[in-house]
């Protein structure tokens, strides 16, 4: 019984499919856009991304509408979301091993695990003028006149 009716949905949402290549206009709901989803993976063996909504027979109107995100939308059709994983990065200051986003390892060179471990490795070794040493002392002396 189950199988006479999913084969039927099957055929009617495929019906839908080629009512809309005949550029007559259809509205899915939230079902036949994730059985369209989960098709697309099946066939793609990814997730469908923004860039593949020419293929796919809704839009991303329709998409935001009913769900409010792509995202929320291939989290109700059960498909892994399009991300990349964290990578295991080696601190440059500390040597301690970390995660970190793909495109956070694009910006720079040289990965910290802290912003502490970034100034300290960015202040070792600078050397400062007698001037820049007067400047630093006599601005710690005001603070502290107002810190009591």
């Amino acid at each position: 019984m189950d199988n006479i009716i999913y084969l039927h949905i099957h055929r009617l949402l495929d019906a839908k499919l080629i009512l809309l290549r005949s550029n007559i206009i259809t509205m899915f709901d939230k079902d036949e856009i994730a059985y369209f989803a989960r098709k697309f993976y099946d066939n793609h063996k990814h997730a469908p991304r923004l860039k593949d909504i020419q293929i796919l027979p809704f839009s991303k109107k329709q998409v935001i509408d009913l769900f409010g995100s792509w995202s929320s939308m291939l989290r109700y059709a059960q498909l892994p979301l399009n991300r990349n994983p964290p990578l295991l990065v080696k601190c440059a200051n500390c040597s301690r091993m970390f995660k970190k986003q793909v495109k956070e390892m694009r910006k720079s060179l040289k990965h910290f695990c802290s912003c502490a471990c970034n100034a300290q490795y960015y202040t070792t070794g600078r050397k400062h003028t007698q001037a820049t040493k007067d400047k630093i002392s006599s601005s710690l002396k005001a603070h502290r006149i107002f810190a009591d």
